[in-house]
């Protein structure tokens, strides 16, 4: 196991700004601001070393970010009209339809969702707090600003959304990424994604692709582990989500 020892790294100093230097505080019952110096003081990021000479990152759980996810927008492809149940483990501030409860849709095979009134979507979209803890960023992509539409774009198609999927993301996300030299993706899969805000959706689809984008604007190109990427085959009745983050 290893630390950094040199206190100025730009990989300190990324992960004390991905994190907001933040740490949770049992007084306040809330997430308080801390130095940079104090927040080396806790060992922040440690290596690991593997039996085959690779270097884990790991970070101490106990910082985190103040975070909402933003806009996910969540699509149903049954293989027949159904009429689906979706709750999320969330407290949610805005959505559409109105979530109420819960969504009750009749969903129909090319993703057209039609509520109990007859209103015709094409999506649920709900903004909110997750109820998991927000996971801590080790990895991602390093991107020049003049290639974040291309890497956003093949990185959406790698994890398996569809080009109308990938376009409705692209039409709300890619004004929003910083205009700094690089910025950093990191993307939350479905695993990770059930852990902050979980759905629950009768009947279960066969397949579920959630996809959550964690973004950050960097002055300096910063080496960090790329992300593996993966998709899983859509079979049977399938969802696909995706969101990003939106910072507090």
């Amino acid at each position: 196991i290893y630390e950094l020892i040199d206190k100025n790294d730009t990989i300190l100093k990324f992960f004390y700004d991905a994190q907001g230097g933040k740490v949770w505080s049992e007084a306040k019952q809330d997430r308080v601001t801390i130095s940079y110096e104090d927040w080396l003081s806790h060992h922040p990021v440690i290596f690991y070393k593997n039996s085959v000479g690779e270097y884990l990152v790991f970070t101490n759980d106990a910082y985190g970010i103040g975070a909402e996810c933003g806009k996910p927008v969540i699509y149903l492809y049954p293989t027949q009209p159904t009429k689906v149940s979706v709750k999320v483990g969330a407290d949610i501030s805005v959505s559409e339809p109105s979530y109420g409860k819960g969504w009750n849709v009749l969903a129909k095979p090319d993703g057209s969702l039609f509520t109990n009134s007859g209103a015709r979507y094409d999506s649920l979209f709900w903004e909110g707090l997750g109820h998991g803890m927000y996971p801590n960023i080790t990895s991602g992509f390093v991107v020049p600003q003049n290639e974040i539409k291309t890497a956003l774009q093949n990185q959406l198609s790698a994890q398996g959304l569809n080009q109308k999927e990938s376009q409705d993301f692209m039409d709300f996300w890619l004004d929003k990424m910083p205009k700094t030299p690089y910025v950093r993706l990191t993307w939350f899969n479905t695993q990770l994604m059930d852990e902050l805000a979980p759905l629950f959706v009768y009947p279960k689809p066969q397949t579920t692709i959630r996809v959550f984008l964690d973004f950050q604007g960097m002055q300096n190109f910063v080496n960090i582990p790329n992300q593996t990427l993966t998709a899983p085959a859509r079979q049977g009745f399938t969802l696909v989500e995706w969101g990003g983050l939106l910072k507090k």
